[in-house]
């Protein structure tokens, strides 16, 4: 068993006892011929600033309960948009903020994204999906630089967000992943939120910030 931990996402694969070699085992991009097309945002091609090197997350969930495996997309943004939401400005929903695919079962999937009222206007870090109401509904929590989004699944393929009332903090912050779990034994899925550095505490304006190590100056560009 191997464990891979992306964007805010962990990844545990059972790996068989079976010897493969390079001739036998392949793998093909799809995600094209399955319909799967998401235009992926994280900052500037540069990478000069700390948010611009991590990537986002996925997650995998039966969504519609038709015992298909749907996929869900989480995006980043840009400089620009991050700054406003720091500065503590309203961000509206970004276009491609999220994306959620609908498995057709067929090798194909479908864009619902729209219909199903899930947005994101933050910097997306870590997706992650479970049924925390114990209505038979998996629901989906978005970890972001910005304000984390808890939606609840209506069981008609639509979402409704609710992160206020289930008492998520309003504050900016920089969270990545999160795990759900029931560790009262109640019987209800509470849930774990990782934050990383203060994001008030980085500089994210320009020129792009310098890093003084070992008596050298090192700016983003990484020159001396």
């Amino acid at each position: 068993m191997r464990r891979s931990h992306v964007a805010g996402v962990i990844a545990v694969a059972i790996i068989p006892a079976i010897a493969f070699t390079s001739e036998q085992l392949r793998f093909a991009e799809m995600a094209a011929t399955a319909g799967i097309r998401a235009e992926m945002r994280c900052g500037g091609p540069e990478k000069r600033w700390i948010p611009e090197a991590n990537g986002s997350g996925v997650a995998w969930l039966d969504y519609d309960n038709d015992g298909l495996m749907d996929l869900l997309i989480v995006n980043g943004s840009t400089m620009e948009r991050l700054r406003g939401i720091v500065a503590g400005g309203k961000p509206s929903a970004a276009p491609g903020g999220v994306y959620l695919f609908h498995n057709k079962g067929n090798g194909r999937f479908d864009d619902v994204t729209e219909h199903s009222g899930l947005t994101n206007p933050y910097w997306g870090t870590g997706a992650n999906a479970a049924d925390y109401n114990n209505d038979g509904n998996t629901d989906i929590l978005i970890t972001t630089i910005g304000r984390d989004l808890l939606y609840k699944n209506n069981g008609d393929g639509t979402f409704t967000d609710v992160s206020g009332a289930a008492g998520l903090s309003r504050d900016v912050a920089w969270h990545t992943g999160s795990s759900f779990g029931d560790f009262d034994d109640d019987g209800l899925l509470d849930f774990y939120v990782a934050a990383y550095v203060d994001i008030h505490s980085i500089s994210l304006n320009e020129p792009a910030p310098v890093c003084p190590y070992s008596g050298f100056q090192l700016s983003a560009d990484r020159s001396v």
